[in-house]
């Protein structure tokens, strides 16, 4: 007898309880559809990158959270930090400031992809880092990939001038 549940991997920056649009869109549709025919994995952040948190948001899976480096944004003063902040916008990032979670989340969708039977991969963005370990992944692990965007990449908000 077969799985009676596809396993889907959402990988999205915005989740429960981000309090961002992008933290409701997923955080819903897990919970509304978990009990059903899916079985939801989401690869995120964790909850201390968020800069405002919504704890209603109902949500459903299994949340797989990750680090980043440099955190973005960041809220220092100190002078050096802000340098290398200002250094890692310039020349380092790959799409946008949020970049720095791309290889946390490769590698931690890798272990996923290797533990669970994955069915289906969904990236969300903005930001739109996450499509870059989506499409590995859905490379390495041959499984279909759907990209949601909730924002049109012509109105996107960075001009970002890379040096490399």
């Amino acid at each position: 007898m077969g799985r009676l549940k596809k396993s889907i991997l959402v990988i999205t920056y915005h989740y429960a309880p981000s309090a961002s649009v992008g933290g409701k869109r997923f955080s819903f549709l897990s919970h509304i559809s978990h009990n059903k025919e899916y079985y939801f994995h989401i690869l995120t952040v964790k909850e201390k990158y968020y800069p405002e948190n919504d704890s209603s948001y109902p949500f459903s899976g299994c949340v797989h959270r990750t680090t980043m480096f440099p955190k973005y944004p960041i809220f220092n003063n100190h002078r050096i930090i802000r340098k290398m902040v200002t250094a890692w916008g310039r020349y380092f990032c790959v799409l946008d400031p949020y970049s720095g979670w791309i290889f946390p989340a490769l590698f931690k969708g890798l272990k996923i992809l290797k533990r669970e039977k994955i069915d289906l991969i969904i990236v969300s963005g903005p930001p739109f880092s996450a499509v870059i370990p989506a499409l590995i992944l859905k490379i390495i692990g041959r499984v279909k990939l759907i990209i949601d965007y909730r924002d049109p990449w012509t109105t996107h908000p960075f001009n970002i001038k890379q040096k490399f």
